[in-house]
């Protein structure tokens, strides 16, 4: 599989609620901030044919729910 199915895998895996490859704690704490959109933190990894990825989703803005998404490899993070 080409690095950008798997990326393109991993965001339809994101946007289900998979985490992917996090511990129990993370993945908690990922439903727990579900609860506060106006001050969203999300972070999931996924692994793929170049490597492990993340996907982070955070608040870019003073404004609620001005949110971005980031793919990045973890020495980009």
């Amino acid at each position: 599989m080409q690095i950008t199915a798997e990326v393109n895998l991993s965001l339809q895996r994101y946007a289900v609620k998979d985490w992917g490859n996090l511990d129990d704690e993370d993945k908690r704490t990922n439903e727990d901030a579900l609860s506060y959109p106006d001050d969203l933190y999300l972070l999931a990894a996924y692994e793929t044919c170049k490597g492990k990825i993340w996907i982070i989703t955070n608040r870019i803005s003073e404004n609620a729910r001005d949110n971005a998404t980031t793919v990045c490899f973890p020495s980009e993070r």
